[in-house]
């Protein structure tokens, strides 16, 4: 990869930036946190439209009784979210470099980067779907 491109990666990843730029290189998109708690990783990574999705998703399947275990396909989204974080990288450097070049080193930051505000509110968002759930199921012993 060259230099500028590394460059733009690591402005737009901020945290954890070389190991990072290591996965993608290596082409590694399995992840762990995004299968464990994929709205807190997705708002963490500032992924709004794929938390939107995750965390949507099952309240709907919720109402249709036979469904409900497609639950579990948010957690394997978040599990493929490192590779879409990476396409989500790309796009957003080659977006601003064709538009603003002369500013793009702070406007690459500004988009990327994380959001420890953003991870707290999805798992808020992820604990209090689980306690809903625990009072809207029927009872296991009748």
């Amino acid at each position: 990869m060259e230099d500028a491109r590394r460059e733009d990666l690591a402005a737009f990843f901020q945290s954890n930036a070389e190991r990072l730029i290591r996965l993608y290189e290596a082409g590694d998109s399995f992840c762990w946190p995004g299968l464990i708690a994929p709205q807190a990783w997705f708002l963490y990574r500032k992924m709004y439209r794929w938390a939107a999705l995750v965390s949507v998703w099952p309240l709907l399947l919720g109402f249709v009784p036979d469904l409900v275990w497609l639950n579990w396909a948010t957690s394997l989204v978040g599990a493929f979210g490192l590779r879409l974080y990476f396409s989500q990288a790309e796009r957003n450097v080659r977006e601003i470099r064709a538009g603003t070049p002369e500013e793009a080193a702070g406007l690459i930051g500004r988009a990327g980067g994380v959001s420890r505000v953003g991870a707290g509110f999805g798992l808020l968002f992820a604990f209090s779907a689980f306690v809903f759930s625990l009072k809207t199921a029927p009872p296991l012993i009748r």
